[in-house]
């Protein structure tokens, strides 16, 4: 477990094990794929926040976003959050 905080500032605490499971490579995939359609892709970066990092965390993360956005989560931000989570973007400190 690693507490994490992004670039836009979200913090959370991350289970980097959670990122070890079929389900989240799979919608990665699909959200990366050139050949996904957008609905594929759309689908994907749904579900993913919540594989990663929960329901309770998702919610505050989307908080988060819409709170730079006047209250919206742009999927483009959203995708960019969850990037720097999986590869450690932004600052981590281990538990």
């Amino acid at each position: 477990m690693r507490k994490i905080t992004t670039s836009t500032g979200f913090s959370a605490d991350f289970d980097e094990q959670s990122a070890n499971d079929m389900r989240v490579l799979r919608h990665i995939r699909a959200i990366v794929d050139p050949e996904a359609s957008p609905l594929q892709r759309t689908a994907a970066l749904v579900d993913l926040p919540v594989l990663l990092l929960g329901e309770t965390q998702t919610e505050a993360l989307y908080a988060h976003l819409g709170s730079l956005h006047g209250g919206r989560v742009p999927p483009a931000d959203l995708e960019r959050e969850l990037t720097e989570i999986l590869t450690g973007g932004g600052e981590a400190v281990k538990n």
